[in-house]
Order: structure tokens, then C-alpha cells, then sequence
């Protein structure tokens, strides 16, 4: 049998995005997301968050960083590493992150009734950047352009 490494979750994005070039050239980032669950204590419903280390390389990283800003709701797809370091008091760091496959970028209602725009993802299941995505299955293709979606 083969392994599982998939997250999937939609959180607020802690900080504004800074992208950061390697020395090759390529575009990288590291960001946090708080996704809030909820418990049982008592007769009440007690809501926390927990902050999701994530890392987004190239057009992601890219895409992020010219999209998202501050308590933007975006939903991520990735699996789960693990890294560690040594820092400068001589101690093992260990990390555990999301490295980003996929992100889409969810308006809020008052950003989507606003007059502002959104832009779509480039990322997201395929979606170009001109606005239109092409998907396929079984039963053939379609063409899906923003003017088709109901938000």
C-alpha cells in the first residue's frame, strides 16, 4: 500500500506576503494561516485558532504575494514536511509546514460587494489568467469563464 501526505484547509492569512528569490532565481515565501476550530466545554461552544505554518514556491509564491494581503480567507492544498535547523544558540529547530500545491484566494462578502475587483487564480484547479478554465471528465470537456460563476 502506498502513502497519504495531502492537507487541505481554508484559513485567514496572518501577515501580508513578502516573497523571497534563491540564489537560482526561484521565488519563495512562508506565510501562516489561522483556521479556527470549535469544542465542546460545558453547555458552550469554544472557538480557537490554530496559526498553519505554510511555504508556497514559484508562481504560487508569486501569485500569493501580488494577491493576498492581511486577513484574506484563502484556501490551500499541499502535503505536510517536515525540516529542522540549527539556530544560533546551537539548538535543533524543527518545523513542520504546509508546502503549497494549490491556493485560491476566497473573497469576503464585503470585498465581493464592494467595487473592487478580485483577481481570479491562476493557480486553482487549472484556472488561466485570463479568467477561464477548462475541465474535463468522462463525459467530455467545458469551458467555465468568470462571467459563469455565481460569485
Amino acid at each position: 500500500m502506498s502513502s497519504l501526505n495531502k492537507w487541505m484547509g481554508i484559513g485567514r492569512l496572518g501577515k501580508d506576503i513578502e516573497v523571497k528569490k534563491t540564489t537560482s532565481g526561484l521565488s519563495v515565501t512562508s506565510f501562516t494561516i489561522a483556521c479556527e476550530r470549535s469544542y465542546a466545554s460545558g453547555k458552550d461552544r469554544v472557538k480557537e485558532s490554530d496559526w498553519i505554518d505554510c511555504q508556497a514556491w514559484k508562481n504560487n509564491a508569486d501569485y500569493l504575494s501580488k494577491y493576498a494581503k492581511k486577513g484574506d480567507m484563502i484556501g490551500i492544498e499541499g502535503h505536510l514536511q517536515k525540516r529542522s535547523y540549527t539556530n544560533t544558540d546551537k539548538q535543533k529547530v524543527y518545523i513542520t509546514e504546509v508546502i503549497v500545491e494549490k491556493a485560491v484566494i476566497c473573497p469576503s462578502r464585503s470585498h465581493a460587494d464592494s467595487s473592487a475587483t478580485v483577481e481570479p487564480s491562476p493557480i486553482a484547479n487549472g484556472l488561466e489568467s485570463e479568467g477561464t478554465a477548462s475541465y474535463e471528465n468522462e463525459f467530455g470537456s467545458i469551458d467555465i469563464s468568470n462571467d459563469d460563476l455565481p460569485f
